[in-house]
């Protein structure tokens, strides 16, 4: 039965993309993390990411891989602050994209009701290029989501759903959008498996659907 249960977001994230045409180039994209809280008492933590990108919802044919670490620092009144250091390869036709990617970021969040809570977050972004392949910019991003948390059985999901416009220095106008919509379910006290569905749509590019997995390790 625990089994079946921690099936549930991936049929659900499957049927959406059922019901919805698909791209030709829809991907799949691994996301793990595990952040540490240095000390019992501290509001500082460290995190490390990894991502895999793949050209197909199977995740085969990978295209790209970053790595990226960090300090977040819980804040009074649910305000915190993070900065991160990403590294990562993007294969195109003809060359591999290297960046360096220095990260900056605020949030924010209430509760909703006693198993809700809505938070925001301000990312800002420094992007330079290795070999002037692409041009440095400044992007910045800005994530609303709404979380929540329910208990199946043994089993404890946490759904959410959330919306991220992206800007940027160089057009000088919002010209992308990140809609989330998935789960996280526990696993441990100290693991999380999440599965999500993203729609990324690009001014004048296709939109495409991904399916979006991980484990977020907790310590």
């Amino acid at each position: 039965m625990k089994k079946i249960l921690t099936l549930i977001p991936a049929v659900v994230v499957l049927l959406l993309l059922a019901v919805s045409p698909l791209a030709a180039d829809d991907q799949g994209w691994i996301n793990n993390s595990m952040t540490v809280k240095l000390g019992d008492t501290s509001n500082l933590s460290f995190k490390i990411t990894n991502e895999i990108r793949y050209h197909e919802l199977t995740f085969m044919n990978p295209f790209l891989h970053n790595f990226q670490s960090g300090f977040v620092l819980k804040l009074k009144k649910n305000f915190s602050l993070g900065a991160y250091y990403k590294r990562e390869n993007e294969v195109k036709t003809d060359y591999t994209l290297t960046e360096n990617r220095f990260t900056f970021d605020a949030g924010w969040k209430m509760k909703v009701s006693s198993r809700c809570n809505f938070d925001v977050r301000l990312r800002n972004e420094i992007r330079r290029f290795d070999n002037e392949l692409s041009k440095n910019h400044l992007r910045f991003r800005l994530r609303l989501r709404l979380k929540s948390s329910m208990d199946v059985g043994a089993v404890i999901f946490k759904p959410f759903i959330g919306i991220e416009p992206f800007a940027d220095n160089k057009v000088k106008e919002v010209f992308r959008y990140r809609f989330y919509l998935g789960s996280g379910v526990t696993l441990t006290e100290h693991v999380d498996w999440v599965v999500n569905y993203v729609q990324q749509g690009t001014r004048d590019k296709e939109t495409i659907d991904i399916i979006n997995t991980g484990i977020d390790l907790k310590f």
